[in-house]
């Protein structure tokens, strides 16, 4: 990842389209979007294998933005990530299908409950920081706002599509995914939040 990436910020070097002092910020750049890429690409991949491709673009559509601006828990490594980021949208998978197993009164119900936690959660920790993804501190009051902001849009989204497919008994499988994977982001979020609390309170 990190040579083809050398090489990619090389040739802009090479081109001066970029100064060579600069090419250390351009590697890195490349290796994020070379990383970011080809995990949205395998979720994608897994989610067609699975029979729903629209389950992967809700997935991410859901867990990325609040995963961006709340923080959490990260990797140290991008192979660590690229496992990590799938085993989500595998898990997510899982738990709405056992969602899905469930009466669907019960089903909307943990739909909303679980989405109003997520954005307790949102609105009184993010962003959390992670010592493998630093952030300055203007860097932390614009995540605090965006994070804010995303939750606050997705929610009322997610409450409203659930409450609407129940009342016109469709199927839930949609609604309970994005809830899933907004409460899969929080929960990264918020697992990270504990661990610091434990780690200065030891």
């Amino acid at each position: 990842m990190h040579r083809i990436a050398e090489q990619c910020a090389r040739k802009l070097t090479d081109r001066q389209v970029i100064r060579p002092a600069e090419m250390e910020v351009y590697t890195y750049g490349f290796e994020q979007i070379l990383s970011t890429g080809i995990i949205l690409l395998t979720i994608l991949l897994l989610a067609c294998l699975t029979g729903s491709a629209a389950a992967g673009v809700l997935f991410i559509v859901c867990f990325v933005p609040v995963r961006i601006f709340a923080g959490g828990f990260h990797c140290r490594t991008y192979g660590g990530c690229f496992f990590f980021s799938n085993g989500m949208f595998l898990l997510a998978l899982l738990l709405t299908w056992l969602f899905a197993r469930l009466p669907a009164n019960v089903t909307v119900l943990l739909d909303c409950v679980v989405v109003l936690l997520c954005c307790c959660a949102v609105f009184a920790v993010a962003p959390v920081q992670n010592s493998n993804n630093p952030l300055t501190a203007t860097k932390v009051r614009r995540n605090r706002c965006r994070a804010r902001r995303t939750i606050a849009v997705q929610a009322p989204v997610i409450l409203f599509a659930s409450l609407t497919c129940y009342v016109r008994q469709i199927d839930l499988f949609f609604c309970s995914l994005a809830a899933v994977s907004t409460a899969l982001s929080a929960a990264l979020m918020m697992a990270a939040w504990l661990q610091k609390k434990e780690g200065g309170n030891s």
